[in-house]
C-alpha cells in the first residue's frame, strides 16, 4: 500500500513544493517502517539465546527433572511469534485494538495530512481547475483538499474543470469512507469494557481448617458489580513423558469456592493442599522445580457494561509466600457500610505460629 503511494507521488511530486514532496515521500516510508515494525512478529537475538540456554540446561539435566534455573518469569504477552504468516498477523484492526490511543491518533493525523497532500498535489495538475485559488499554491490546493474530504465547503473554492470535478468526486468518496472507518474503529475502541479486577501480588500458604491450603486474593476496585462470576486456578508443570517428550501439562486445582453470584468487593480463593495437588509436600526451595507457573482466571457479567468480562494474573513460585496470610482488608463502618483498604490489598503477615501451618525451610 505505501509502495503504492510513493510511486504515486513521484508522478504528482512535479506540481508540488520541494519542501512539500520531502516530507510527503519521508512521512510515507516512515509509516511503512513503522506499520512494518509493529506488525512483524517479535524476533530478538536474546530469545534465541534464551531458547539454546533452556535446551543445553534440559540436556544436561535427568529427564525427570525439568531445571528450574532454565524458566525465567514473562508474561504471555510476551510470547516470541517467530515465522507469522502474513495473512495471519496483518490485521489492522487487531494492531489498532490493542494499541494505546495515541497510536491510533498518530495514524489517523498522518494518513490525514499525506492524503490531503496527495490531492492537493492532484489538483495543481490543472492550474485553474479550481475556482478561487491562483492555481499554483501548494497551501492553497491544500486546504481545498481538507475542506472537500471534510466536507466543509466554504464556497469560496471550488472546482470548475473536469480534472478537478473527477478529484472531488474521488476525494470525497475517499473521505466518506475514511470517516465510517475511523468513526467505528474510535467508537469499538472507547466501547471496550475495563475489568476493575485486581488480583494480589503475591500467592500464600497457610493453614486453613487444620489443612495447608493456598490463597490468593482479588478485589473489585469499582463500585460496578460482577454477577455470575467464576474463577479458576491453573497449575503449570513442566513434565517429561516415559518416552522422553517434555511438555507443559496443565492442572486445574479444585477450589473451596469458584462461583459467586455477586461479586463487589474482595474474594479469597482458596485451594486445599491434599495428596492430588501438585503442591503437596512442597517447599520454597523445591517448588520451583515442580511448578513452572499459576494462571487465575475470573470471568463474569460486568453490571455497567452489560457485558462480559474477564481478567487474568499470572504467579510464579517466587510468588509464592509460605507461613503468611493476607492482612485483612475489610471493615465495618459505624454507620453499617463496608470499606475496604486497598492500599493493603497485597500485605501479607507471618502467621507460621498458627498451628500446623507449612513451615519454609530453615524456618523456626
Amino acid at each position: 500500500m505505501f509502495a503504492v503511494l510513493v510511486l504515486g507521488t513521484a508522478f504528482i511530486g512535479g506540481f508540488m513544493p520541494h519542501t512539500a514532496f520531502l516530507a510527503t515521500v519521508t512521512a510515507l516510508l516512515l509509516g511503512q517502517v513503522a506499520f512494518d515494525i509493529s506488525m512483524a512478529p517479535l524476533v530478538v537475538d536474546h530469545h534465541h539465546e534464551a531458547l539454546q540456554e533452556q535446551h543445553a540446561l534440559f540436556a544436561a539435566r535427568p529427564a525427570s527433572a525439568p531445571p528450574a534455573a532454565a524458566r525465567k518469569r514473562f508474561d504471555l504477552d510476551d510470547v516470541v511469534r517467530k515465522g507469522t504468516p502474513d495473512e495471519l498477523r496483518r490485521d489492522l484492526y487487531f494492531h489498532f485494538m490493542q494499541g494505546s490511543w495515541g497510536r491510533v491518533l498518530g495514524y489517523f493525523l498522518a494518513l490525514f495530512v499525506v492524503s490531503n497532500g496527495v490531492f492537493a498535489a492532484l489538483y495543481l495538475v490543472d492550474p485553474g481547475g479550481v475556482s478561487g485559488t491562483s492555481g499554483s499554491d501548494f497551501f492553497e490546493a491544500f486546504a481545498f483538499s481538507v475542506q472537500t474530504m471534510s466536507t466543509i465547503g466554504y464556497g469560496t473554492m471550488a472546482p470548475v474543470s473536469d480534472w478537478a470535478h473527477s478529484v472531488s468526486i474521488v476525494e470525497a468518496i475517499f473521505g466518506l469512507l475514511g470517516a465510517a472507518v475511523s468513526t467505528g474503529l474510535v467508537f469499538a475502541k472507547a466501547s471496550l469494557p475495563r475489568n476493575s479486577v485486581l488480583f494480589s501480588d503475591v500467592m500464600v500458604i497457610t493453614t486453613f481448617q487444620g489443612r495447608p491450603t493456598l490463597m490468593l486474593r482479588v478485589g473489585n476496585a469499582r463500585a460496578s458489580e460482577i454477577i455470575e462470576a467464576s474463577i479458576h486456578l491453573t497449575a503449570m508443570v513442566d513434565e517429561v513423558s516415559s518416552e522422553g517428550h517434555r511438555l507443559r501439562k496443565l492442572y486445574d486445582l479444585p477450589l473451596l469456592r469458584s462461583t459467586t453470584p455477586v461479586f463487589a468487593v474482595t474474594w479469597t480463593v482458596m485451594h486445599t493442599i491434599d495428596e492430588d495437588s501438585p503442591l503437596f509436600g512442597a517447599t520454597a526451595d523445591d517448588v520451583g522445580d515442580r511448578v513452572f507457573s499459576f494462571i487465575a482466571t475470573l470471568t463474569g457479567h460486568d453490571a455497567t457494561y452489560a457485558q462480559a468480562t474477564h481478567a487474568r494474573k499470572l504467579y510464579f513460585p517466587e510468588d509464592l509466600r509460605f507461613g503468611h496470610r493476607f492482612v485483612d482488608v475489610v471493615e465495618t463502618l459505624p454507620d453499617g457500610r463496608i470499606a475496604v483498604d486497598y492500599e493493603r490489598f497485597h500485605d501479607t503477615v507471618d502467621d507460621r505460629s498458627a498451628p500446623g501451618t507449612p513451615h519454609a525451610p530453615g524456618s523456626p
